[in-house]
């Protein structure tokens, strides 16, 4: 299962992402070949592996076999995202950067896959309130340390929490986008950008949990 390489990918994608939009506020970018590269090999890995675990349904624990589509189907919509900008800014980026209304112009130009954006808000709000409810992330065993050993409530409200930023972000990114409103999309970003940090240490810290749950397994 490669939910910890999602993490930190989706993490990294979601930082790149928001270091790039502060860099074209404060006009400081040069050239988007870095930044393409930045999104691109996120990207790559949120695609490949998001559309691999949504169709061949690779969780297939007894109650956890919903976890392909929120982990699955997300990743992969948002590695395409990711991918896309990556594509654009590769082919277009070098002629964008002569032109005085750059930033004004990339939100003409955002607009319309920004409506994308906001339905994977409105799934993440969703995945957000069922992950609440029914507690979906206080299921590790407890040969898993950390999520296995601490508190329940603390491990799902931490792990549920990293589905409501992104779901924040991408709710009030395409709005701001079309309003042209920088404070909103200063918001959005805030959001986006605590996501990115908090799934990439996610990510980190459960390739260790893992490897500890084998042995624990092993040892009895």
């Amino acid at each position: 299962m490669y939910t910890t390489l999602m993490g930190v990918a989706a993490g990294t994608a979601l930082i790149v992402l928001v270091l790039l939009g502060v860099e074209l506020h404060k006009g400081k970018v040069t050239t988007f070949g870095g930044w393409a590269l930045g999104l691109a090999v996120p990207g790559l890995l949120l695609t490949v592996t998001g559309l691999h675990m949504t169709l061949t349904q690779s969780i297939k624990l007894e109650g956890e076999v919903f976890k392909n589509s929120i982990f699955g189907e997300l990743s992969a919509a948002f590695g395409v995202l990711a991918l896309a900008a990556a594509f654009y800014l590769w082919r277009r980026g070098e002629p964008l950067l002569a032109r005085p209304d750059l930033v004004d112009h990339l939100y003409v130009i955002a607009r319309p896959v920004s409506i994308m954006v906001f339905g994977l808000g409105l799934g993440l709000l969703a995945c957000t309130i069922g992950a609440f409810d029914y507690q979906i992330f206080a299921t590790a065993p407890q040969a898993e340390p950390i999520m296995g050993t601490w508190p329940k409530w603390l491990v799902n409200t931490g792990l549920s929490s990293l589905l409501a930023l992104p779901a924040v972000g991408a709710l009030l990114a395409p709005v701001a986008i079309w309003r042209a409103n920088r404070r909103l999309l200063g918001i959005a970003g805030v959001a986006f950008f605590a996501a990115g940090v908090g799934w990439v240490l996610t990510g980190a810290l459960v390739y260790y949990t893992h490897i500890a749950m084998d042995f624990n397994l092993r040892a009895g």
